[in-house]
């Protein structure tokens, strides 16, 4: 719904026009015990709102590039009283480095956040990983993960 400057719409053309058609989304999953996860690129900080009042239950993928940080929607969705689980934010150009020490500058204090934030979390980039990324880069950050992440 967003490019890396804005949203593609405006925060009132979204209540008008998907607020509408996005809760009706997450009342029929929830109406039949199923999550509804919202994916979008782009920053959509301002459209923020709605989504949380549509009902949606976790946020993909905050996009890192668009200067989208985890701990800022995570705590504007608890001071709106919701409860929203948050999957990515972890810059995708940290992975395309293939360099350790950009991974975990990035990964890290996301990670440290998130911990002591109590944060609903699932560990993942801000889009696919791509061939571009080795093998080990991967698994240095899910070691990263491993060591980080918990709480």
């Amino acid at each position: 719904m967003g490019y890396t400057q804005a949203p593609f719409i405006s925060p009132a053309f979204y209540r008008e026009f998907l607020l509408p058609c996005h809760k009706r989304i997450t009342a029929f999953a929830h109406d039949h015990g199923l999550p509804v996860v919202l994916h979008s690129c782009g920053k959509i900080r301002p459209l923020l709102p709605g989504i949380i009042e549509a009902g949606f239950d976790a946020l993909h993928s905050m996009e890192a590039k668009a200067g989208q940080h985890i701990v800022e929607f995570a705590e504007a969705v608890k001071a709106r009283g919701g409860r929203m689980a948050f999957i990515g934010n972890l810059d995708i150009r940290a992975f395309e480095s293939n360099d350790p020490k950009t991974l975990e500058a990035e990964i890290v204090p996301k990670l440290k956040a998130v911990r002591e934030n109590r944060i609903p979390y699932v560990f993942f980039s801000d889009h696919s990983i791509p061939k571009s990324v080795n093998l080990k880069t991967y698994e240095y950050a899910q070691n990263l993960f491993q060591k980080y992440g918990r709480y």
